[in-house]
């Protein structure tokens, strides 16, 4: 059965698009079948983060109806279905309505990435989920757009909202607990902040397939498993197994 899941954040630069594809490849890792879709139709760099930028067909033919949603899907070496997004500069309207219904031909999960902020698409692609995932940093401007993306999807009857806090180093941050009472949405996980990130995308690989046993990719799976809803322990020796990988 289809479900959509989108993945946003309330201001940029706070590791939304990284966020949205770590936990994507951790759902396929496990097996479940999911097809990852950049939807940040004004800064797609989904793609440049796993090293691809040859790509026949985008989201953006899809949104223009030139092709259908299965037709679009790349494939990266990891197994990992996505539909990138077109880096070229194209400013268009399309019909939500229709987007809406051409997702059904994809009969697995659905997790989009989606634009920053409230404007553009956002509102449009909000209509769309059934779950929505905020991406926030804990500082007090990442939290106060986040809680004004959370408003709008509360505005939209939304009723699976929750959080994801990233790059978390604990000193000189907003408290987790008073960013919860805050926002006043369940915290789906917490991501620290882990130089891996980028060096992974120095190499064009996500961390989840860099560094494996990092602290972040380990989060990262256990935020896969729960949106799956899925148990999720850390491989055994995992610490000791990091310093060979």
């Amino acid at each position: 059965m289809k479900k959509v899941i989108g993945v946003f954040s309330g201001k940029g630069g706070v590791g939304k698009t990284v966020c949205a594809l770590n936990i994507g490849l951790a759902i396929h890792e496990f097996g479940d079948k999911i097809v990852l879709m950049d939807c940040d139709l004004k800064h797609p760099n989904m793609a440049l983060h796993l090293g691809l930028h040859d790509f026949h067909t985008t989201v953006q033919d899809v949104l223009e109806r030139r092709i259908s949603p299965l037709e679009a899907i790349s494939i990266h070496n990891s197994g990992l279905r996505f539909i990138p997004g077109s880096i070229a500069l194209r400013n268009f309207e399309y019909d939500n309505k229709y987007f809406k219904e051409s997702l059904d031909d994809i009969n697995n999960l659905v997790l989009f990435d989606g634009p920053s902020g409230s404007e553009g698409n956002a509102l449009a692609l909000l209509e769309i989920c059934d779950e929505i995932i905020i991406v926030t940093s804990p500082d007090i401007p990442a939290v106060t757009d986040a809680m004004k993306i959370i408003q709008i999807a509360n505005d939209m009857d939304k009723r699976s909202i929750s959080m994801i806090i990233n790059r978390v180093q604990k000193k000189h941050e907003l408290d987790i607990k008073h960013i919860e009472d805050a926002c006043k949405v369940p915290i789906l996980g917490i991501v620290p902040d882990d130089k891996n990130v980028k060096r992974g995308l120095h190499q064009r690989l996500p961390v989840t397939l860099y560094k494996p046993f990092s602290n972040s990719s380990i989060e990262f799976r256990r935020i896969g498993a729960a949106v799956v809803g899925r148990n999720y322990s850390p491989p055994r020796f995992y610490r000791i197994r990091r310093l060979f990988h």
